[in-house]
């Protein structure tokens, strides 16, 4: 169940509550998000600083994005918030920190391709 993690920050419960609320799916676990952090080898996808970390929808929930292991990347605090709701392709390559080699990860990392994001079975 999601709600048997005691890891579990009250801000990712919080967004947990929103998606579903929004009859949007709300699939994300714990170890998903270790392996997400694991992945951008525990470092912010945005800036690459060794910051803590959270939960950043890559698109928003106010979007429809999903609060699920296909929208999560880890963030900075600062980055998550300049970010936002904002379009990641229209916010991102205007970003202090922009760097073409982290943009092609997370796209990478969210099988994102040129005609948009592949459908993944987890």
């Amino acid at each position: 169940s999601i709600h048997s993690f005691p890891t579990r920050r009250s801000s990712d419960l919080a967004q947990n509550r929103l998606a579903k609320g929004r009859n949007l799916p709300a699939t994300l676990t714990v170890d998903q998000w270790l392996s997400i952090k694991a992945a951008f080898n525990n470092k912010c996808a945005y800036c690459g600083k060794e910051l803590p970390l959270a939960q950043e929808h890559f698109v928003a929930l106010s979007k429809d994005g999903e609060y699920a292991i296909s929208n999560i990347i880890p963030a900075c605090h600062s980055c998550n918030s300049s970010k936002n709701n904002k379009d990641f392709f229209s916010w991102y390559p205007k970003y202090k920190y922009y760097s073409k080699n982290r943009e092609k990860i997370i796209l990478k990392y969210l099988c994102y391709t040129d005609q948009g994001q592949q459908l993944t079975i987890i």
